[in-house]
Parts: C-alpha cells; structure tokens; sequence
C-alpha cells in the first residue's frame, strides 16, 4: 500500500487500499501454492481473489470512478481502469474455475492494475473530488458492504 501523499486518510481510499493489499496477499499465496504443485489451493485461492474484486470493483465502479466522471475528471483513465476491471474479471474467473495456465500473467495484471489505482488514481481523486462527492462514496461502501 502506497502511503506517500496521505490519501488513505480518507476512508474509502485507505478501504480500497486494504483490499489491494489484501488481493497481493492472496496473489502470492495462489502464486506459491501453484509453484508448489498445489493446484487446489492455488485453484481456491484465485477464487477468493475473484470474489474480494468483484465487491471491490463494484465499489470503485459505483463510487470513485461515477463520481468521477459526474465531475467530468478523468474520464480516460476511468474507462481504462473499467477495461481493466473486465479483462481482469475474465481472467480471474478461469484460475477459479481451474485453469490456471495464466495464473502469473492473470495476477500480475492485477496487481499492477491496483498500484496504478494506488500511486496515481486515489492521491489524484482526493484533491480533485468535492466533499460531498466523498460522502457519496462512502454511502456506496456501505451499501455495498452491507
């Protein structure tokens, strides 16, 4: 977790910073566990991955990036995180259901996905977005966390 600008100290930043920290995590345990031969763990492993982006990515999706583009900010770099989302998704969704041929590639997309989130999306969203607009984003969390 980046920590340089002081961005987590919004609390939906430093929630979503968490889950990118907790989604390494994951990725280097399914990581080793292939490595060691243990398909089924990496196999279980790839699918919490799964599970944790996609309540993490509908987070972002239906918080930071429309209060984004409601602001009419970034509005590139939110479609390209989007795409990222759905190539991700798909990728992530084979290593849950076993094939994990492309499990680094697969892990390693998302991890660099969620640094760039980290390192250049949220410190830049904290000094452009609105209170409010932070309000709102948090009402998304936890609705979504409900």
């Amino acid at each position: 977790m980046c920590s340089y600008c002081g961005c987590e100290s919004e609390a939906a930043v430093a929630e979503l910073m968490a889950e990118h920290e907790t989604v390494g995590l994951l990725a280097r345990r399914a990581t080793i566990a292939r490595a060691a031969g243990d398909q089924r763990t990496a196999v279980d492993t790839c699918a919490e991955i799964a599970a944790l982006f996609d309540r993490h990515g509908g987070k972002e999706e239906a918080g930071l990036f429309a209060e984004l583009r409601a602001e009419d900010l970034a509005v590139d770099v939110v479609q390209g995180l989007e795409a990222d989302h759905r190539r991700i998704e798909v990728g992530l969704a084979l290593l849950a259901a076993g094939d994990t041929s492309h499990l680094g590639q697969v892990l390693a997309d998302l991890i660099d996905h969620a640094e760039r989130e980290d390192s250049d999306l949220f410190p830049a969203a904290l000094q452009l977005l609105p209170d409010d607009a932070w309000a709102r984003i948090s009402k998304v969390h936890r609705d979504r966390s409900a």
